[in-house]
C-alpha cells in the first residue's frame, strides 16, 4: 500500500498468474471487498486505488472474484457478511450516445465463420 493523490494504491503480487474467469477480479482487505482490481499483462499483479482507510490496517489482502461473493453464505458465515456486489453491479456503465451507424449492417468485408 502506498499513498497516491486520489487515495491509496493497493498492490497484490501473485506467485502464479491469476486464472481467467468470467468474474471480475476484486481485492479484499481483511475479508472486505474494496473494488475491481486492474490486472497486469502477465496477470501476476493486481492494483486498486481506493479512498478506503481500511487499507492502512490491512492484515490480509486477497484476490477474490465478483462471481463468488455470497457463495459462502450458510457455511459458517452470515449472509450479510458474505453478500456483496455481483458482476451486474460492477458492470453498470453510463450509457453513451447512440451510434450513428448500425453495427449489425452489412459492410464492405466478407465474413466467414468457422
Amino acid at each position: 500500500m502506498r499513498p497516491v493523490a486520489s487515495g491509496y494504491q493497493l498492490t497484490l503480487r501473485l506467485d502464479a498468474p491469476a486464472p481467467m474467469r468470467a468474474s471480475l477480479p476484486l481485492l479484499a482487505v481483511n475479508g472486505v471487498p474494496l473494488g475491481v482490481a486492474k490486472q497486469s499483462p502477465d496477470q501476476r499483479t493486481l492494483t486498486l486505488i481506493t479512498t478506503n482507510p481500511a487499507v492502512l490496517k490491512a492484515h490480509d489482502v486477497r484476490l477474490i472474484w465478483s462471481g463468488d461473493l455470497g457463495k459462502e453464505a450458510g457455511k459458517g458465515q452470515e449472509r450479510s457478511q458474505a453478500a456483496g456486489p455481483t458482476d451486474a453491479d460492477w458492470l453498470k456503465a453510463r450509457r453513451g450516445p447512440e451510434l450513428t451507424d448500425d453495427p449489425g449492417a452489412v459492410g464492405k468485408y466478407q465474413v466467414e465463420t468457422s
